[in-house]
């Protein structure tokens, strides 16, 4: 570890190691990336459900992951990262349902994006013994998927140290000294670091961060649950992450079964990665209630076949990408709800060009702008799991 650095990130998670990749590809290698856990990758990116998609409900949302996706198609051909595209499913059982994902469905058609609404019957073709009870359809898009977290931070990372990009764990940030309205230095327990930029790469711990400099960040982390099965028979490769639009459960292959999520709407934030019983049997009597058949199926209700992380959730439900005043050199790549993997191929090239060319060329960030709060210019993002 050098004592000077031209862009030190702060965790190195997905978001934290796509931007050092990125940051290689444009040329700018002087680049640490901080992890205070013992290996990369290993806090929320490790816990996430690992879905990819497209079907948002805003244009920037939409951006976001069709770029996104076409790296991953990229990365998967050149790293062999698991990216398997099984589709998303959106199913939906009432007429207001119906008529708000139309709408989204053609809005994300007109940006590109392959979907389509599939009836009743497709749904069984599609997804085997899902529960068709009030089902009136869905929209599915055929290029959203699935990837390995593990696979993309490792990939990145290798891309990164290619580039002679360093990573050095079991450091965190436990500080900043600044100057004029710049952060010069980042502070660690194994010394002071001096930089041109920082990058809040900290997932849920952005807000924590940011209370080093004095900022109000308004991101929160929330703790999210997932179970999963046993193997089940009809299982293959080409079901798709179901998504009930009603109550929120989603469902997906995970191994020779299925994984299982919903979002409690009483979590508080925290950072609490404990298990939850009580709503434990909420996720599963829910699961019943959107698929019958797994009424004989193993439930796994122990780690690691059920386990909790944290979202990084923003009061809008989308990220934060750029400059954080007063301070013109501290950068975050943060508040991602949920969307954190899907996106970070964009969120690491938008904060590399940022760096580099001093603005974001390949897609129009404005509506993630820090600035956004304070002047209560806010989009809300609906499709929110």
């Amino acid at each position: 570890m050098k004592s000077k650095y031209d862009v030190v990130v702060i965790g190195a998670g997905c978001i934290g190691a796509s931007v050092a990749a990125h940051l290689g590809e444009l040329g700018c290698n002087n680049v640490l990336v901080l992890e205070k856990e013992k290996m990369i990758g290993t806090g929320s990116t490790a816990k996430c459900a690992g879905g990819v998609r497209a079907q948002f409900s805003t244009p920037v949302n939409i951006h976001m992951s069709h770029y996104s996706i076409q790296e991953f198609e990229k990365l998967d051909k050149e790293f062999g990262i698991q990216f398997v595209q099984c589709g998303y499913l959106f199913v939906v059982k009432t007429e207001e349902q119906k008529n708000r994902y139309l709408k989204n469905m053609e809005m994300q058609k007109s940006y590109g994006v392959d979907v389509r609404f599939v009836t009743k019957d497709e749904i069984a073709k599609l997804a085997p013994n899902y529960g068709l009870d009030n089902v009136l359809g869905g929209t599915f898009g055929p290029k959203d998927g699935l990837i390995d977290p593990y696979m993309l931070v490792d990939c990145y990372f290798k891309k990164s140290r290619k580039m002679n990009i360093e990573f050095e764990t079991e450091a965190p940030c436990t500080g900043f000294k600044s100057s004029d309205g710049k952060v010069t230095h980042v502070v660690t327990p194994k010394g002071e670091i001096a930089c041109d930029y920082v990058v809040n790469a900290a997932g849920p711990f952005a807000q924590t961060i940011g209370n080093m400099l004095d900022l109000k960040i308004p991101i929160e982390p929330l703790r999210r649950m997932i179970t999963t099965t046993g193997d089940l028979d009809f299982i293959t490769d080409k079901f798709p992450m179901v998504v009930d639009v009603t109550s929120g459960m989603y469902m997906h292959k995970e191994g020779n079964g299925l994984l299982i999520g919903l979002a409690n709407s009483d979590e508080k934030p925290g950072f609490d990665e404990s298990i939850d019983n009580n709503f434990l049997d909420t996720m599963l009597m829910t699961a019943l209630e959107v698929m019958p058949y797994l009424e004989n199926a193993e439930i796994k209700t122990k780690y690691p076949g059920t386990w909790a992380g944290l979202y990084e959730t923003t009061p809008d439900h989308h990220s934060i990408l750029g400059q954080v005043p007063p301070y013109k050199n501290f950068l975050l790549a943060g508040g991602f709800s949920g969307h954190g993997l899907m996106h970070a191929p964009a969120a690491g090239r938008a904060i590399a060009e940022l760096v580099v060319k001093g603005k974001c060329e390949f897609m129009d960030i404005h509506p993630l702008r820090f600035a956004r709060f304070a002047e209560n210019d806010l989009v809300h993002e609906k499709n929110v799991i």
